[in-house]
């Protein structure tokens, strides 16, 4: 599980994510990226230890960002490696996870309720993004997820979430089966 430490670690890693995404989206310098697609292996960006976090964070996300700043691709970054079990297509996982629009309303939260959310990849119960943005964790691993909208909820008015947003999302991998 993790303490009330990791806890505002958490807080404040998804806040620069926001902060940096919200700089990347009106950066007319960023370059253009290819799209994601289901047969691309997705390789996450690891941010290794003595290199700045936030470095790390405005590259991956200019690389994955249009000409006019619009996220077009997953990112990923490595917060902790697991050591278990890998997630793999078909892999039931529980799950703990904070999830905020890329202007900072956090829409969900499971460790504020308390439960870890368990689901089976491949049926189409979490967006397509954070269900991609899973695969080649291992038990017992935490990553950031940025989600480009088109891999969320689009053009589509959710809750808090306005259309078109990119999700920012913290996600710590419980169990593997």
């Amino acid at each position: 599980m993790f303490d009330s430490r990791e806890a505002v670690w958490i807080s404040g890693s998804i806040g620069v994510l926001i902060v940096i995404l919200l700089v990347i989206r009106f950066d007319a310098g960023a370059r253009i990226v290819s799209s994601f697609t289901e047969e691309e292996s997705v390789q996450p960006v690891t941010v290794r230890e003595g290199q700045t976090t936030d470095e790390a964070v405005v590259e991956a996300l200019a690389a994955a960002a249009s000409v006019n700043g619009t996220l077009h691709e997953l990112v990923l970054f490595e917060v902790e490696s697991g050591t278990g079990a890998e997630v793999v297509k078909g892999s039931t996982v529980t799950i703990h996870y904070v999830g905020n629009t890329d202007t900072g309303v956090q829409f969900t939260n499971s460790y504020t309720t308390g439960e870890p959310y368990t689901v089976t990849l491949g049926e189409g119960k979490l967006i397509e993004g954070l269900e991609q943005g899973l695969f080649g964790m291992k038990e017992g691993g935490r990553r950031a997820v940025v989600v480009p909208a088109r891999f969320a909820y689009g053009s589509r008015q959710v809750g808090p979430i306005a259309p078109n947003s990119p999700l920012v999302f913290v996600v710590e991998v419980l169990a593997v089966q």
